[in-house]
């Protein structure tokens, strides 16, 4: 087993949080039932588990959680070089936390072209328990997968396999192995953005809409859009935004009908008269469809998926 030598800096204050639809619970942990405390301690207070000095690798070494949805991720980034981001979907069996899934995100920093490519793998075997040496034996899946998972560095993927995406990209394909399909993502990448903008990612299919649930996606080829929706009943609300040429969020109404199509009316900030209509259906996991003006004169087709990562 290798172990993991990527291990460093917690950089939760450093991470560019543009839609505040996910929570970073090393910042906010009294709203997260999966956190780490301030003494380094994974505490999982929804099944009273805790599981001492998880975050212990390395000098200045540091790591946080994510809630999408209720789906928790533990992080740990290094900035080093470039940058690179572990991150592993916990899972709850019953009786203790586990894993078998662990993403390597890659960002590459082009300061002389001023650009950012980013690139990414993802692992899967068999489940292994968590415990205090996480980011050591998170290599240990690839014992039950192709020999493409020896380490989780982007060394051992063929150059012709690689899927490098950069700015303004919002596409993000995540290597599954060899001759596999890669992994579809969406990520509103900023080219100023000095770091992975891990809260907002989306990598999950969505194949209904139940509660509230946070997306990422596209407008038209390279637009970000990011949309909180709640379903109740037929009836959905929410907010969308453009995380590269505004933080303010555009306020949302609508329903779903019982074939997955849903309909979603845009309306004006100091009006709240509807100025625009998203039209779309769940299909192939992804929310889809067009966006229109009312009068018609502007239209874009959009595509989304749901922010976090897929464990499957």
């Amino acid at each position: 087993m290798k172990s993991l030598k990527f291990l460093v800096l917690i950089v939760a204050f450093l991470l560019p949080y543009i839609a505040k639809a996910s929570t970073n619970c090393n910042l906010i942990s009294s709203k997260c039932e999966l956190f780490i405390d301030s003494a380094g301690n994974l505490i999982d207070s929804k099944h009273h588990v805790e599981i001492k000095d998880i975050d212990n690798s390395g000098m200045m070494a540091g790591a946080y959680t994510i809630n999408y949805d209720n789906q928790y991720v533990i992080v740990k980034e290094n900035f080093t070089y470039d940058h690179l981001a572990i991150i592993i979907p916990a899972i709850w069996n019953g009786k203790n936390l586990q894993f078998n899934t662990v993403y390597s995100i890659f960002i590459d920093t082009l300061k002389s072209e001023h650009q950012i490519k980013w690139s990414g793998k993802k692992s899967k075997g068999k489940f292994i328990k968590i415990n205090s040496k996480l980011f050591d034996i998170a290599d240990d899946i690839c014992h039950s997968v192709k020999n493409y998972c020896a380490d989780t560095t982007s060394d051992n993927i063929p150059n012709n396999e690689k899927f490098i995406s950069g700015f303004p990209s919002v596409d993000f394909y995540i290597w599954t192995g060899k001759s596999e399909n890669p992994e579809h993502c969406f990520v509103p990448f900023n080219n100023s953005d000095v770091g992975l903008d891990i809260a907002s990612i989306a990598c999950r299919k969505v194949f209904s809409m139940n509660g509230t649930m946070s997306f990422t996606g596209a407008m038209g080829k390279n637009i970000p859009i990011v949309m909180i929706l709640t379903r109740k009943n037929d009836a959905i609300t929410g907010k969308y935004m453009y995380p590269r040429n505004s933080k303010e969020w555009i306020n949302l109404r609508g329903r779903i009908s019982s074939r997955n199509k849903i309909t979603l009316d845009e309306l004006d900030g100091k009006t709240g008269a509807v100025s625009a209509i998203f039209s779309g259906t769940i299909k192939d996991g992804y929310i889809a469809g067009s966006w229109a003006t009312v009068d018609k004169k502007k239209t874009f087709p959009f595509r989304m998926l749901q922010q976090g990562f897929s464990s499957n």
